[in-house]
């Protein structure tokens, strides 16, 4: 298993700081939240600078303005962007697709798969998110029949299920073979990304299945603490280092 930090986690800081905190940590990789000032960088210079740190880019994750209307050719560019980069893995929210044929989209999404070498994780939604996602973006039963129909890759973002009503223990089980990123944050009063110590949701039954399976792809975290209350790099880092601990209690016994 690869542990991964989003670089979303020090949103507003320089990229760099993101490598050195997830070295610093421990983490095997980041996930990659693309942001227009890595566009402008460019694929070189940031596949430079993770090589400088030694920290490679294992995932990258669609950017915040391709939601609600991810189109074609706004995935090939995001395949070629994860080519470039050096990333295994693209995640795509179910949410943001927009097609008038799922065999259709479905088909071209597999084809990216096969051209660039790379996976696309498509990641299930929140029943009430902002962008009122239809029931097969979040319903564990209609996302279950939906990947085995087209054979689709996964991410299981952990909070999402559960606050949708959902089983993430359950919907791991089914679909084990079909993930190969997992989503992992805190939630209080539905509202997501929180630190897990500080979340109303219960991890253990999900981290003990998790560590029992043989998973042995992509855990990402997805903890973003300045967005609920830490005021600078050093609090983040307390909070991301107390979650890691906890989390890798479950592999180390």
């Amino acid at each position: 298993m690869k542990l991964l930090l989003s670089t979303y986690t020090l949103n507003g800081f320089p990229l760099r700081d993101s490598f050195l905190l997830a070295k610093e940590l421990g983490f095997d990789g980041v996930e990659l939240v693309i942001k227009p000032s890595h566009v402008l960088v460019g694929t070189r210079r940031i596949r430079e600078m993770s090589e400088h740190c030694g920290v490679p880019v294992l995932s990258v994750h669609q950017p915040e303005w391709h939601w609600p209307h991810t189109t074609k050719g706004m995935l090939r560019r995001l395949a070629r962007f994860a080519k470039d980069v050096g990333a295994q893995n693209v995640t795509v929210h179910f949410s943001g697709l927009r097609f008038h044929s799922q065999e259709k989209i479905f088909s071209f999404i597999k084809s990216l798969e096969k051209e660039y070498g790379i996976t696309v994780a498509l990641e299930n939604s929140k029943r009430r998110g902002r962008d009122q996602a239809p029931k097969w973006c979040w319903d564990t039963t209609e996302l279950s029949a939906l990947a085995a129909r087209y054979g689709l890759n996964l991410t299981l973002d952990v909070p999402k299920i559960a606050v949708s009503g959902g089983e993430p223990k359950k919907f791991f089980k089914n679909l084990d073979q079909r993930i190969v990123n997992v989503h992992l944050h805190g939630s209080k009063k539905s509202k997501i990304h929180h630190p897990l110590l500080a979340s109303d949701i219960d991890y253990r039954p999900f981290l003990k299945t998790l560590s029992q399976s043989g998973y042995c792809r992509l855990l990402t975290f997805e903890i973003f603490p300045l967005k609920h209350g830490a005021s600078n790099a050093n609090e983040v880092k307390e909070i991301i280092a107390s979650d890691l601990k906890l989390v890798l209690s479950y592999w180390n016994g």
